[in-house]
Formats: structure tokens, C-alpha cells, sequence
């Protein structure tokens, strides 16, 4: 998932959708001609077929690779990983807008940091020290930290997240073959958000714009993910296995 969302709906190839038997009770009219019931049956045959094909461009099969992607991958945080805990507040960060400075205060009113008083060497390499404003974690914000799995053999990161991403619509796709390697697609989708309590407070809101973004964008704000057509399917890149390194000639 790109953090940059698409607002604008995109021109790629639309989205379609399998046949579906007319309902029962459903007015089917005169119906067709008898030439062109079996052409109509041949037809449907294709495009069922289609439907099964798992490597096949089709929003049900993009619908179950973008739904094993959030599965693993959907959940919102907020960059704050367990290395880079304790985090400390220099003098001067509140006036040059620091992310730290701003953000940190929030998530203490909001019990899930603790501030105490501290002091560390100059940056400056001056043999002084300075104060500052360390912040740890809470059992609070310890108990809303989320293991993130790790990508392409590295190990998972603890983060502080807010919400779980779903899929809500498949909206469009654009498949590119380039002749060598595996297809490859870019796929737009609109997606559900399930916000943690927390993140709703106003000031959380205002110190973390692109969470508020994503939240507020939940059923309209449209996402992107690459693909890549494998043997079990079309598989988000983040998922796809890394190849096996080439073993050298003796």
C-alpha cells in the first residue's frame, strides 16, 4: 500500500465484473434466436471460464490478492518503531515545529506516552549537557503497539498503529506486460478504516495529518498496489517471495 493516496479517479481500464444468472422472476423477453443462443453460450463459456482463471486480469481475483495484502499489510501506524524509543525533546524543537515536539504531548494527554525530565550531551560535540524532555511508552501505548511482518526476509517492526485497512472496492487496473519477466498491474481500490478509540481526539487528528487523511478518505480516497503475476496468481509485490539467490559457477 503507497502512502500517497489517490483522490482523483483514475483513467486506467475500468473495473468489470463476472456474469451473473438473471435472477428468478427476472422478464429474460423473447430471448435470442437459436444461431445466436449458441453463440451466446460460447460466449458465457469464455467469460466463465475467465471468472475461474486465477491468473486472469479480473476484479475478483485483484479483490483476493488486495484482501491477502491487508490481511498482512493493512494496518495504519504511526512510524513511532520500538528502536526509536526512549524519544527526546531538545530545547528549541517546539519553535522549529519539530514532528516530535508536537506529536509527543498529544500522545502523553492521551496516556500513552510519560514524559520525564533528563539530560543528554551536547549535539554540538561541546563537552556540556543539555536538557531535555524524554518520552517512553506507556503500558497503554505498549498495549496498542502491532508487530508488523517484515518484507522480503526481514523481520517484523513493533509500531504504534490506529487503524485497520479493508478492502472495499476494486476500482480500476492497468496490466503491463513488458515481453520479459512476469505481468505485472497497478491496481486502485477504496478501502473500509477501523480507527483505535484514541486517534478520533482532535489534537491527534491535527499532529497526525496523513492519518487523519486516510480516515476521513475511507470509502471515497483511493489507494494503489503493484502486482505481479505469479503461478498461484496475482500477488501484491510486497508478498511476492524474493528469488533465490544464483548460485556461481565454480
Amino acid at each position: 500500500m503507497r502512502e500517497l493516496i489517490r483522490f482523483e479517479r483514475s483513467l486506467s481500464t475500468p473495473a468489470t465484473v463476472c456474469p451473473r444468472p438473471a435472477k428468478r422472476g427476472e422478464d429474460k423477453g423473447e430471448g435470442p434466436r437459436p444461431a445466436s443462443v449458441a453463440a451466446a453460450l460460447l460466449l458465457s463459456f469464455f467469460a466463465v471460464a475467465g471468472c475461474r482463471d486465477k491468473r486472469a486480469p479480473t476484479e475478483r481475483n485483484f479483490a483476493r490478492g488486495l484482501n491477502d495484502y491487508l490481511a498482512v499489510q493493512g494496518d495504519l501506524c504511526l512510524g513511532l518503531e520500538k528502536d526509536r524509543w526512549p524519544i527526546d525533546v531538545w530545547p528549541g524543537s517546539w519553535a522549529a515545529h519539530d514532528r516530535n515536539a508536537l506529536q509527543m504531548p498529544v500522545l502523553q494527554k492521551l496516556g500513552l506516552v510519560s514524559a520525564s525530565d533528563a539530560t543528554v550531551e551536547s549535539p554540538s560535540g561541546a563537552p556540556t549537557r543539555v536538557p531535555v524532555h524524554r518520552y517512553q511508552l506507556t503500558d497503554a501505548g505498549r498495549a496498542a503497539t502491532r508487530t508488523r511482518p517484515g518484507l522480503a526476509g526481514n523481520p517484523g517492526i513493533e509500531d504504534l498503529c490506529v487503524a485497520k485497512l479493508t478492502l472495499d472496492t476494486v476500482k480500476s487496473w492497468k496490466v503491463v506486460d513488458r515481453g520479459a519477466g512476469p505481468k505485472s498491474a497497478i491496481v486502485h481500490y477504496t478501502y473500509h478504516a477501523d480507527p483505535v478509540p484514541w486517534i478520533n481526539d482532535p489534537d491527534a487528528r491535527r499532529v497526525f495529518p496523513m492519518v487523519d487523511r486516510v480516515i476521513r478518505g475511507a470509502g471515497s480516497a483511493e489507494l494503489e498496489e503493484g502486482f505481479t503475476l505469479t503461478a498461484e496468481g496475482w500477488v501484491a509485490n510486497e508478498l511476492v517471495p524474493p528469488a533465490p539467490p544464483v548460485a556461481r559457477a565454480p
